[in-house]
């Protein structure tokens, strides 16, 4: 096969087919962070999972609904770390807990301290609560590191732009 002659512009070159190898090295530069993201994406779709039945049918039926929003996330983010992945993660997580916080809130009728149901002692816990109070701490640990993930990808691409000029 021919070389390509130095004095004939080849079509993939330029700033643009530059950072097409930084996108994709870019999953390989992360892999501990989007990996992390991604089980505990994984992880908060088993938290919904492990709500159904803590609630009514409709309820139940969101639960389904979030797990299953929560896996194609997951997933995209396993296999690599694209600008589009993070931002899903972040912004589904972010509104995640404005709902929780929402839910929170309304809960307490409308105060901002949660009071205790009836039926438990006080300073303990029901499983429902448990689980509330994990997912949301899940979900803003994810917000937290997509936008790592989304500066240090950015960071990433320009560097390996700046090289290639």
């Amino acid at each position: 096969m021919p070389r390509p002659s130095a004095a004939v512009p080849r079509a993939d070159s330029g700033p643009a087919a530059a950072a097409a190898p930084a996108l994709a090295n870019c999953s390989r530069e992360l892999p501990r962070l989007r990996r992390t993201t991604a089980a505990l994406a994984g992880v908060s779709a088993m938290l919904h999972l492990l709500m159904i039945g803590h609630g009514s049918v409709l309820a139940g039926l969101l639960m389904v609904g979030m797990a299953a929003l929560c896996l194609p996330c997951a997933v995209h983010l396993w296999q690599s770390a694209t600008v589009r992945a993070w931002t899903a993660v972040g912004a589904m997580n972010a509104a995640m807990l404005i709902v929780h916080g929402w839910m929170v809130r309304s809960a307490a009728g409308g105060h901002a301290a949660v009071e205790m149901p009836a039926g438990s002692a006080e300073g303990s816990l029901t499983g429902h609560e448990v689980l509330m109070l994990s997912a949301t701490a899940l979900s803003g640990a994810e917000v937290v590191l997509a936008g790592v993930g989304l500066v240090l990808g950015a960071s990433w691409r320009r560097r390996a732009a700046s090289r290639a000029r």
